[in-house]
């Protein structure tokens, strides 16, 4: 559900977590300076998901969506309640592209 579908479109950043965690919502962001911070104070929140690229040129619909996929398949193999779940479209030293997925704790509690 995107955040405009709720009538949330350009809505601060704490609103929209908010309403994620209200409505037992995961929110998926590229936003994670801002939303890492507000999930850290939250003492129970249902899951974050940041979908991040080593260039910010190379997010495009396709991206997003081999990003989201990826994330979606950490996420079904155990509820990320009160975690965070990166996944990250990289480059190695040969300049092929890799896909990293992380998952770790962010809450207050």
């Amino acid at each position: 559900m995107h955040a405009t579908w709720v009538k949330l479109g350009g809505a601060k950043d704490h609103r929209v977590a908010g309403h994620a965690a209200k409505n037992n919502m995961i929110l998926v962001t590229n936003d994670l300076s801002d939303f890492r911070r507000i999930y850290k104070r939250k003492k129970f929140h249902p899951g974050i998901i940041f979908l991040g690229v080593v260039d910010s040129n190379l997010m495009d619909r396709n991206v997003q969506l081999v990003l989201f996929e990826q994330a979606l398949d950490e996420a079904e193999t155990d509820e990320p309640i009160n975690e965070a779940i990166y996944v990250q479209l990289d480059e190695d030293a040969d300049e092929n592209w890799i896909l990293t997925t992380s998952r770790y704790q962010l809450a207050k509690g």
